[in-house]
């Protein structure tokens, strides 16, 4: 907007840009920085979203540096005892990969007795009884 000074010199002033003046401008106005804000805030996610996915093919991309380990087979089965009250008992081998039982023709390990006759524990049952042993009074 330009309009021409009062003195009659034809040059034009550039006047300052007039704030909107009725509530409906000022409300389409807002309207329009907010769009323009979520749309700038849209435009910054899809961009990042582009980003993360191609970073991620390039990375799947490259070879694989981790040196697979050769399956054991020990890792791959675990041994099932069942005592029959020291009279009888039968042993399993239980295959993790294929989730089933053979019966184990070998025969089952000896129990070891403490004096009373009496199975002594192992594993962790082991430890905690230790554990409780050290201490005084007991």
């Amino acid at each position: 907007m330009s309009a021409t000074p009062p003195d009659g010199d034809k040059r034009s002033i550039a006047l300052p840009r007039a704030q909107p003046r009725s509530f409906a401008q000022r409300r389409r106005r807002k309207r329009w920085n907010t769009l323009m804000v979520g749309g700038g805030m849209l435009l910054v996610a899809v961009a990042t979203t582009v980003i993360v996915i191609a970073a991620e093919s390039v990375i799947s991309s490259r070879p694989s540096q981790i040196a697979s380990a050769a399956p054991d087979s020990d890792a791959q089965t675990g041994r099932i005892t069942k005592d029959f009250g020291g009279k009888d008992c039968s042993q399993e081998i239980f295959n993790n990969q294929t989730g089933r039982t053979i019966r184990s023709s070998k025969p089952c390990d000896a129990t070891a007795l403490d004096a009373n006759g009496a199975p002594i524990p192992l594993g962790t049952i082991h430890r905690l009884d230790a554990i409780s042993k050290s201490f005084p009074g007991n």
